[in-house]
């Protein structure tokens, strides 16, 4: 069976817009009484936006290493 690291790092190799759109897929199927406030919501809504629009652009793991220098 495929481990929760396996699927992450298959992940993070989509697109930008897909990423988006399965983080927003994944934060709907959660409870309503899970621990994700109307807060982080709305945040989660306007970074998608910007993700899509192309205001902001996403890195994948190896380019966060590259720049932190790991």
């Amino acid at each position: 069976m495929t481990n929760i690291l396996e699927i992450e790092q298959a992940v993070v190799k989509l697109p930008r817009v897909d990423r988006a759109h399965l983080a927003k897929s994944l934060l709907r199927s959660l409870d309503k009484q899970d621990h994700v406030s109307d807060e982080e919501k709305e945040l989660f809504e306007r970074r998608s936006n910007e993700m899509r629009t192309g205001l902001v652009n996403s890195l994948n793991l190896d380019e966060l290493k590259s720049r932190v220098g790991k």
